[in-house]
């Protein structure tokens, strides 16, 4: 019915989107929703264009900082694959995740680790400390509203030690919801949210990338930007 109405078309997938962000900001559990991914097993960082984009920001972040990266915060671990790698890096890494069921997974795949620690982390209100690299990968996306995605981002951006790194992985979204008529007081995804980043006076970007690189879809996968930001 709505084919021959383009405008009309737009605006309701944009409204109809709008309700789920709603749905989910003030009628979801974060934790239960978290756990239920983890339980389903809606993530796999260990194949696929997800383990690309991964290798990918290991490889950034190596390129930036060498061999050393000091002190790192992974908020949002999930299972821990990528925590693993970073590891090999880290002089010592809190690894965090809002999920019990992925800390319990985290903290076995990493058990003996002795420089690892995993602890219960939600980005919008755990008091993070201060570190050399901090990670924020997959995880603005559950953050809701401009207010609450700029308070996130002060607190990630004072997480961060002079001189050192914010790496943020963010899906990017359809061109429809991109251009929605909420995304100012609403700011959802990788092309919105990025910019917000840019714009924090203590944060400088320094490198920005898509992934897939070469810019071509992949069936089943949302694109995604990655990018590195330094601290002032």
């Amino acid at each position: 019915m709505l084919r021959g109405w383009p405008a009309l078309r737009r605006f309701y997938f944009q409204t109809r989107y709008l309700m789920q962000i709603v749905r989910e900001k003030y009628l979801t559990d974060p934790v239960a929703m978290n756990d239920r991914s983890h339980l389903e097993h809606e993530w796999d960082f260990s194949s696929g264009p997800d383990r690309d984009r991964w290798r990918r920001v290991l490889e950034l972040v190596a390129m930036a900082r060498g061999p050393d990266w000091g002190d790192v915060l992974e908020a949002g671990c999930a299972e821990g694959l990528g925590t693993k790698e970073i590891a090999r890096y880290a002089g010592s890494l809190v690894a965090g995740d809002i999920s019990p069921v992925a800390r319990e997974r985290v903290a076995r795949r990493l058990q003996g680790v002795g420089h690892v620690s995993v602890v219960e982390l939600d980005v919008r209100k755990t008091r993070l400390g201060t570190h050399d690299v901090v990670f924020a990968m997959d995880v603005l996306e559950f953050v809701h509203g401009r207010r609450s995605v700029l308070r996130t981002v002060d607190r990630l951006a004072a997480a961060v030690r002079p001189g050192g790194l914010l790496v943020v992985s963010m899906c990017r979204y359809d061109p429809v919801l991109r251009s929605a008529w909420w995304q100012t007081w609403v700011p959802e995804g990788a092309d919105r949210i990025l910019p917000l980043i840019g714009r924090h006076p203590a944060l400088e970007l320094l490198h920005q990338e898509p992934h897939p690189t070469d810019g071509q879809p992949i069936p089943g996968y949302m694109d995604h930007l990655i990018a590195l930001f330094g601290k002032r």
